[in-house]
């Protein structure tokens, strides 16, 4: 199984911890996963840091929306089987 995780990057809380754990977790168990952030920040940092997937798609403004098409294009070549949001932003661009 393929998952992506999508966030906007800019989190160093509890919500990082929680992305980058749930990744080792899955890396563990034999499943594929990448990690896509709207910016370069704490949880990009902190991913690439652990070793895991990270692509960074930016945004000129927080509802950017300009990103919707490459971001269903990188989500269809990369066949993945489950897209998981994490946050109000990605939760908002990807509905």
């Amino acid at each position: 199984m393929r998952v992506l995780h999508i966030n906007a990057g800019n989190e160093d809380g509890g919500a990082r911890t929680y992305i980058v754990s749930l990744m080792k977790g899955q890396k563990i168990i034999g499943e594929e996963s990448a990690l896509l952030t709207f910016q370069e920040g704490p949880v990009s940092k902190m991913a690439r840091e652990n070793g895991l997937n990270v692509a960074v798609m930016p945004q000129k403004q927080r509802f950017d929306l300009s990103i919707l098409k490459p971001l269903a294009k990188y989500i269809n070549n990369n066949d993945f089987d489950i897209v998981h949001t994490h946050g109000p932003r990605a939760n908002y661009i990807f509905l």
